[in-house]
């Protein structure tokens, strides 16, 4: 995109990035904020680590412009000088995007190759310190609506709350709290003040076992990985305005300006799906339908869904005698897997995705793929593939 943004500007089309509810949060650590003033910080943080010239715009905290364009995670538009939408794709695709404006505006020649932009992938290192083991979740959790109380210090650590779907239709079922330090912010669990606590308020219409609990005990001074909590939830009656309160206490210190302070927090969770809450990309932590939620009760399938978890990532590294590849994933992990004669692999092209040669797996591309169960001591084997992009 900045290669046609670098082409075309020049000639006078206007290129704008629009920020909205994070499809994918947790992704690379950035999780959803709460507050207007949270989401110019991460358009902020998007261009001192992206690199990119392409101005940024704000949707509300409503998603007002989200739901207007149609829903999608990541669409695009062209709008003519009159505001005529001449061209729209539920998914973006800059190569397609390029030949649209050799038709409307003009042909370049040579057009900007990426190699020529000198920017490179952004991947955040993961600060979290900790031996904690996350927990496996229950299949195809829901995001909850999730807002803060007024408070004058920032929420320096995040709330996201998930249930099982027939929770939603009235049924009892698991709860999932998670508890992630944003790192907006720079701070840290001071563990040497006391463990992370969590209570459970205010519930109507609704009844949590336990409604309390405690992180658990962590051998380092500090860490920063995410404090997890499943939960017996009942809903109680018929009442429809089913929420409860939770107030978190924890200890954080700051990495470079060296305060330690206990914080006190409380979120309201109301019990119905949140249509802007995004699908966290949980890898091998638990197990996804292949749809997400999209907003007002709708559907959205991304290009590739194979269900089951996914994993996103660059191949580092092609074994082809053992058929192993090593993934840089989006969080900047690496990861391992084995092709087998029964790992289904399409490329995306100009139509529908074809089919691809397990041989033609190169370094460079990025795909995503769902991994199966891996054998003692083996390597996941990969179900399905699709590789996304050839090599940059």
């Amino acid at each position: 995109m900045e290669a046609v943004y670098r082409d075309y500007s020049p000639k006078g089309v206007r290129f704008y990035f629009i920020y909205k509810a994070l499809a994918h949060p947790e992704t690379n650590g950035y999780v959803q904020p709460v507050s207007l003033e949270e989401r110019l910080m991460h358009i902020r943080e998007a261009k001192a680590k992206l690199g990119s010239g392409i101005p940024w715009l704000c949707d509300t905290m409503d998603n007002d412009a989200l739901h207007a364009l149609g829903n999608a995670p990541n669409s695009e538009f062209i709008i003519d000088p009159e505001g005529k939408v001449v061209v729209k794709r539920v998914w973006s695709r800059p190569d397609e995007l390029r030949k649209d404006l050799a038709k409307l505006v003009g042909k370049v020649d040579p057009p900007t190759r990426v190699e020529d932009l000198g920017i490179r992938p952004y991947f955040r290192k993961s600060t979290e310190g900790s031996s904690t083991k996350r927990l496996t979740l229950p299949a195809n959790l829901r995001p909850l609506r999730v807002t803060t109380a007024l408070s004058e210090d920032p929420y320096y650590v995040k709330l996201r709350a998930e249930v099982e779907p027939e929770v939603l239709e009235g049924q009892p079922g698991q709860l999932y709290l998670g508890f992630r330090l944003d790192p907006l912010y720079s701070v840290h669990w001071n563990n040497l003040a006391g463990p992370f606590e969590f209570e459970i308020r205010s519930a109507k219409g609704v009844v949590i076992k336990p409604n309390r609990g405690k992180g658990p005990k962590i051998e380092s001074e500090t860490d920063s990985a995410p404090r997890e909590f499943l939960v017996e939830v009942k809903p109680n009656g018929k009442q429809e305005a089913r929420s409860f309160q939770v107030v978190v206490r924890y200890f954080a210190c700051h990495d470079t300006e060296g305060w330690c302070r206990a914080f006190t927090h409380t979120y309201t969770v109301q019990l119905e799906a949140d249509p802007d809450g995004g699908r966290v990309m949980r890898g091998n932590r638990g197990r996804r339908g292949p749809a997400m939620a999209g907003p007002r009760g709708g559907r959205f399938r991304p290009p590739f869904a194979p269900g089951g978890d996914r994993v996103m990532g660059v191949i580092t590294n092609v074994d082809g005698a053992s058929g192993e590849i090593t993934l840089r994933t989006r969080s900047g992990e690496t990861q391992s897997f084995r092709i087998t004669d029964a790992t289904r692999i399409m490329r995306r092209g100009r139509g529908r995705p074809e089919p691809l040669q397990r041989e033609r797996l190169q370094k460079g591309m990025r795909v995503m793929l769902q991994p199966g169960k891996a054998d003692d001591g083996g390597k996941p084997p990969v179900v399905r593939m699709m590789v996304m992009r050839g090599p940059s």
